[in-house]
């Protein structure tokens, strides 16, 4: 289920951020799944420092902005890294 979002199924930067900004704002301690997202999201800064995702985006304006997968990064590894 939630580990879909960091394989095949999933690997989208925005929606690894979301899911960490919500599991924070309900007070989820961390677990197993928040170490993985963070994992995956260290991985996968690029080398200006930046975060984006790779492909098309489905949901504009939600998602495809560089500076909202950036934002959404920095804050998942500030709540859980």
């Amino acid at each position: 289920p939630r580990r879909w979002l960091l394989t095949e199924g999933g690997g989208n930067i925005e929606q690894v951020g979301f899911d960490l900004l919500g599991l924070h704002a309900a007070g989820t301690v961390p677990d197993s799944f928040t170490d993985a997202s963070v994992h995956f999201l260290a991985h996968r800064q690029a080398s200006n420092g930046s975060w984006a995702n790779r492909g098309p985006a489905i949901r504009v304006p939600l998602e495809g902005s560089p500076y909202q997968a950036t934002w959404l990064a920095l804050h998942g590894i500030n709540a859980y890294g």
